[in-house]
């Protein structure tokens, strides 16, 4: 009875060893398998499958190589993990792979933190200095095979292209991302909707959603132009606006009167231009849409609920077609061609077209909470408008 008492500790004794060097083996195999993200998932699954671990041999020869095992393995700080014992009747196999499963989620609960926080800051350095990140396929099959049992929550930003893959990216995020070039040909394939509401002397136009993608694309492009210059873009506090407009406003006898500093949205207001000039019931209406000519910088206002603007003409010299971008929160615009009101909700991706000087306008109220982007930090709660307007008439 003493003899099989003795044999029942040293069978424990052995099993407690065997349990550390798992434990020690998970640890090297989870720190291994960050640098084989490329090798056949498949492949190696059928492998594994397929070869029976060592240790799950019943007989005493394993048993003694599993002690020489743990012994080395005592070295490595594996002796500071809890114990883990078979169960009554349990054979050898079968607590090896009951071993085997719990060592595996515990190596994974130990290591994934600290993998997801050397991960996450890695690749938002790199994103922050290429502007874009490339990681967003080795990070899928990252979280895929390391944190298989545990959630972490990594925003990384996925780069954009022109078009319908900026669209879709900037509407998952919900935020307006730079763009250094439209796409080009962007108002070519599809003419956008256009409502005429003026006279022949004072035109009077509004374009729906003229970049396709409500504003975003228009918001981008402005983004992008305060980058490059090393500017930040305006960001008011509720009830107050800002923005950068033309030198006449600080300086009347400004020898570069309308001079901002802005050239942003010149390309899609020639590009719109040409569109509506190939319309020819269109120009009919509208003459004055054949004048072609060079555009002045332009100004950029940033507005948040609770502004207004009262009737007023701008101080540019008439007979220049004025083109008013908008991007953000919706705002209630009222105008008046030849003396008549026209009121009419602009919603972000939306241009009003008119000739600032001969006709008077005005903004009733900027609209909360009616942005297509309303988790944007800038244009989330704030109205973006982007005036665009001809030189004056040699």
């Amino acid at each position: 009875q003493v003899s099989a008492n003795s044999c029942a500790c040293e069978e424990h004794a052995v099993d407690l060893m065997a349990a550390m060097v798992v434990i020690d083996l998970a640890s090297s195999a989870s720190s291994d398998s960050d640098h084989e993200l490329d090798a056949d998932s498949n492949g190696s699954a059928a492998a594994d499958a397929s070869a029976k671990p060592e240790w799950a041999e019943g007989s005493r020869a394993a048993k003694r190589r599993r002690c020489e095992h743990v012994q080395a393995g005592r070295s490595s700080g594996a002796a500071g993990e809890p114990a883990v014992r078979a169960l009554p009747s349990e054979s050898d196999e079968a607590f090896a792979r009951r071993l085997q499963l719990q060592e595996d989620a515990l190596s994974h609960q130990r290591l994934a933190p600290a993998a997801a926080a050397s991960f996450s800051s890695s690749s938002s350095d790199v994103a922050r200095a290429l502007g874009v990140s490339r990681f967003a396929q080795p990070l899928n099959l990252w979280r895929q095979r390391t944190l298989a049992h545990q959630s972490v929550d990594l925003e990384v930003p996925v780069a954009s292209t022109a078009g319908s893959s900026s669209s879709a990216s900037a509407t998952h995020r919900g935020a307006v991302e730079r763009l250094a070039k439209l796409p080009p040909n962007l108002l070519v394939e599809t003419a956008p909707a256009v409502d005429v509401c003026g006279t022949p002397f004072e035109p009077l136009l509004f374009v729906r959603n003229v970049d396709r993608c409500r504003g975003r694309l228009i918001a981008g492009r402005v983004l992008d132009d305060f980058i490059s210059q090393g500017r930040s873009p305006p960001m008011p506090r509720r009830r107050a606006r800002g923005g950068i407009v033309a030198e006449w406003h600080r300086v009347k006898r400004s020898p570069t009167p309308w001079r901002t500093g802005v050239r942003a949205l010149s390309d899609l207001a020639a590009e719109l231009l040409a569109v509506l000039q190939a319309d020819t019931a269109l120009v009919l209406r509208c003459p004055a849409l054949l004048h072609s000519r060079p555009w002045n910088d332009s100004e950029v206002l940033v507005t948040t609920p609770g502004c207004t603007l009262g009737r007023h003409t701008d101080a540019q010299p008439e007979g220049s077609l004025l083109f008013i971008f908008c991007a953000g929160l919706s705002c209630r615009s009222l105008a008046w061609p030849a003396g008549r009101l026209v009121e009419r909700t602009l919603e972000s991706g939306d241009v009003m077209i008119m000739d600032g000087k001969r006709t008077a306008h005005a903004i009733s109220a900027v609209l909360g909470d009616t942005s297509p982007m309303p988790q944007c930090p800038w244009l989330g709660q704030r109205r973006l408008s982007v005036l665009v307007r001809q030189c004056p008439a040699p």
